[in-house]
């Protein structure tokens, strides 16, 4: 069975750095969807159909209001599209997809993202946060201070839960930059602190999460407890 078609008015955009923004849409019906999942995302541009996949940021208590946070590319052909229409403009929504979700709860959660990656993890952290009590550390690698997506709200989780552990890592710090510089798989194995009790999401670009799965194997965990969302 196809998951359902929805139309989607925007609601807002709030830009989260020099070229990611945060999109929220109203859909016209409710849709129900675990932390994780995405949909694909559709706009007539040019008499053509364009659809792309975009993971879901906002809550699953939130069933008819749905955010995204989305990388603007300028060859691209939808994310333009995207950031060119206005307060109440339509798109269509279908979904949801994916079987990228939490699972064995009573494990160390290890979260590792690179750039929007972050993205289908957040909902995934905060989730666990508000119904588990073991630990989950974040592992998040971007380019420079502005590109730190949502800093303030995991700030504010790393300040109310003190079982969240976040590790931001920056491959092109500036010179005031304090916490730690590079790529994250440097830090992978230094953040499995039991691999026997440790379950592993990662989500980002298919180089980055190829190289840190491997980094995790070599860590000792199992293959079974490596779960992955990639793309490119």
């Amino acid at each position: 069975m196809m998951p359902k078609i929805y139309s989607a008015s925007l609601k807002e955009v709030e830009k989260l750095s020099d070229d990611v923004s945060y999109f929220t849409f109203n859909l016209d019906s409710s849709m129900s969807f675990e932390p994780g999942q995405f949909v694909m995302l559709a706009m007539e541009i040019d008499g053509e159909k364009v659809k792309r996949a975009y993971s879901i940021v906002s809550s699953p208590e939130s069933t008819k209001e749905l955010g995204f946070c989305i990388k603007v590319l300028k060859d691209g052909k939808l994310s333009p599209a995207l950031n060119s229409i206005k307060k109440g403009d339509l798109v269509e929504i279908q979904g949801p997809y994916g079987k990228f979700s939490l699972s064995e709860p009573k494990l160390d959660q290890l979260f590792i993202a690179a750039g929007t990656g972050v993205a289908p993890l957040l909902p995934m952290l905060k989730s666990y946060l508000e119904n588990e009590s073991g630990n989950v550390s974040l592992l998040f690698g971007f380019r420079h201070e502005n590109d730190f997506l949502f800093r303030e709200e995991l700030e504010a989780l790393l300040s109310k839960y003190s079982n969240f552990t976040l590790i931001p890592v920056m491959s092109r710090p500036s010179e005031s930059w304090t916490g730690l510089k590079g790529h994250v798989t440097v830090y992978v194995a230094d953040n499995v602190h039991d691999s026997s009790r440790t379950i592993a999401y990662i989500c980002g670009r298919n180089e980055m999460v190829l190289d840190v799965r491997k980094a995790l194997i070599e860590a000792g965990l199992s293959p079974e407890r490596i779960k992955i969302d990639n793309w490119g």
